[in-house]
């Protein structure tokens, strides 16, 4: 059985939250999960429904993180015991995971020395995030894509679904301090290349996520 450690970020949608980490877990029957959510001080009951789980480690924000920064408290908690897993799998808590999707991708991996990107989609099965590829050489213009005949390699991600090899991770710094909230999931992936990492994106959805 796989063991992997799942990093998310969380403010104020308890339902979305619970539905996602719960789909997560009884869809993909043949991994190991733990998570490390960081709760940047919600209001609605989230932390409280959160510290119900055994498997979750929570990780207490100021009210001011938001997306980045959140993440950034997330990855700096899981470099501590990473070791202990797999893989690491950084996603957004407001995707609909469709049934095995986890389980489907890690075999998407060809060998464990490059990073997966989980395509997901609208509700009109339209591509809403996955893989990023630079369309200009100096501008920062950028397309999101998924493979489709073939396996496509991408220039960053869009992190709300990204599986990890341990081994990158560990590689891998943080989140720079540069950012807030958005653009510091593109900065991670541009990072990771930079450093030769391969980043191949899905040729199927993985789940539901509304751009």
């Amino acid at each position: 059985m796989s063991k992997i450690l799942g990093i998310f970020t969380c403010y104020n949608r308890k339902e979305k939250t619970i539905k996602c980490l719960n789909s997560l877990m009884h869809e993909n029957t043949s991994i190991d999960f733990s998570f490390i959510a960081v709760d940047d001080n919600s209001t609605d009951g989230t932390r409280d429904a959160l510290l119900s789980y055994n498997n979750v480690q929570l990780v207490s924000g100021n009210g001011h993180c938001y997306y980045s920064g959140g993440m950034r408290l997330g990855i700096q908690e899981a470099k501590r015991s990473c070791d202990m897993y797999d893989w690491i799998l950084l996603f957004n808590d407001d995707v609909t995971f469709f049934p095995h999707a986890i389980e489907k991708l890690k075999t998407y991996s060809l060998k464990k020395n490059e990073i997966i990107v989980g395509a997901t989609c609208d509700r009109d099965k339209r591509l809403s995030y996955g893989g990023v590829i630079k369309k200009a050489l100096f501008k920062p213009t950028f397309e999101i894509i998924m493979s489709q005949n073939s396996r496509c390699f991408c220039d960053t991600f869009n992190a709300n679904c990204v599986l990890l090899p341990t081994n990158i991770f560990k590689a891998l710094p943080n989140i720079d301090n540069h950012y807030t909230h958005a653009m510091g999931d593109y900065d991670y992936g541009l990072e990771a290349r930079k450093r030769n990492f391969p980043i191949v994106v899905s040729d199927f959805f993985v789940g539901i996520c509304i751009d």
